[in-house]
């Protein structure tokens, strides 16, 4: 095999790059990327991984086959790979009870003793990257910019509840919006606002809301699981402290929509409930993702985090790098950016010949599988 060397000029220190591109970067030809439209490529991709693209059906699914010119002479070790849809949860457990599909993840606990009993099938649960945190429209204005009321909105919310009895304890109750694979992780860190409504009653009254207020509250429905349901009971619970709060359970691309539309004139605050992974276990992704002025899933803007952002990515030093995020973290904290609720499991199903360690970064890399 022979050998190439790669020699990269940036702007700047970067000391994520390596990981980066490890994580998200693909060989790509440039001129056909370039000159052809991206609605093209999303269905006839042209790259080195791999697997080939065979087949592509909207909302049915996606057929793959093994690249015969991989790098690698033993990987692939399946040659062809199906992607199904199947929206509805009792139908995926169906089809896996059935052998009609081998991998199906995000189960609820209730159809996890079905799957244990089943001789060809069996349950796998990791502790998953992802964090599931309550959001603010910071930049919209109305009650919610005041961090009193953010603060009360924190104290109202049981996330012990949520985690024991909403998801079946299928996760942890999370303190901050790092997982424990990332620099600034900080395994000691306590949340700081307690279950209290009779806290949270007072910092309304002290804003200036003794009465409370109207706001809208938008969460996805299938995208995590029990996303519907979490998101009733938070509202259920803002409501006991006065709060008129009007949710809506949306799809993802409707969610995205209302989310990214959040910038159009006329637009009112609102509450988001989201989750976040960060896989590649890159802090100053999910710090800017979710804190940056800029971040895509960002509703926050805050001058003094943004600087200590910069600064961040561009420090060498691990300890320092980490000191840092831990800062940052704890500002986060202090103005209530977010509500960190939870951190999730992975459950999987799978049938008993498929041979996978079960990852805990929320993807399924065909590759790594075998079949029995």
């Amino acid at each position: 095999m022979s050998k190439w060397a790669v020699r990269v000029h940036l702007k700047s220190p970067d000391p994520t790059f390596l990981n980066r591109t490890a994580n998200w970067g693909n060989l790509v030809p440039p001129k056909h990327y370039s000159s052809t439209d991206p609605r093209v490529l999303a269905t006839k991709p042209v790259g080195s991984g791999p697997y080939r693209l065979v087949s592509w059906k909207k909302d049915e699914g996606m057929t793959f086959e093994a690249n015969p010119n991989y790098w690698h002479p033993e990987l692939p070790k399946v040659k062809r790979v199906k992607v199904v849809a199947i929206p509805e949860m009792a139908s995926r457990v169906a089809a896996l009870l059935k052998g009609e599909v081998d991998i199906i993840r995000d189960i609820p606990a209730q159809f996890i003793p079905r799957i244990d009993a089943n001789a060809g099938t069996r349950v796998v649960t990791t502790r998953n990257v992802r964090i599931l945190h309550l959001g603010f429209s910071h930049e919209l204005g109305g009650p919610i910019q005041d961090r009193r009321v953010r603060q009360a909105i924190a104290h109202a919310i049981d996330r012990e509840t949520i985690v024991k009895g909403v998801v079946e304890g299928k996760g942890a109750v999370a303190s901050q919006p790092l997982h424990q694979w990332t620099e600034g992780h900080d395994p000691g860190r306590k949340w700081p606002y307690s279950y209290d409504l009779v806290k949270a009653k007072k910092l309304l009254a002290e804003a200036g809301y003794p009465d409370g207020f109207e706001i809208d509250f938008h969460s996805t429905v299938g995208r995590y699981p029990k996303d519907k349901e979490v998101a009733e009971v938070i509202a259920g619970m803002l409501r006991k402290v006065g709060l008129k709060v009007n949710h809506n359970a949306l799809t993802w691309q409707s969610f995205v929509n209302r989310f990214r539309g959040k910038s159009r004139p006329g637009t009112k605050p609102f509450l988001f409930y989201i989750g976040y992974g960060n896989g590649g276990g890159e802090t100053d992704i999910t710090l800017n993702a979710l804190g940056g002025c800029k971040g895509a899933w960002s509703a926050y803007c805050n001058p003094a985090f943004e600087v200590l952002l910069d600064i961040a990515n561009s420090t060498l030093g691990l300890q320092e790098r980490d000191r840092l995020f831990r800062q940052m973290t704890e500002a986060m904290a202090r103005d209530v950016s977010h509500v960190f609720i939870w951190q999730m499991d992975d459950v999987y199903g799978l049938t008993k010949r498929v041979d996978w360690k079960v990852r805990n970064d929320d993807r399924i890399y065909a590759w790594e599988i075998d079949i029995k």
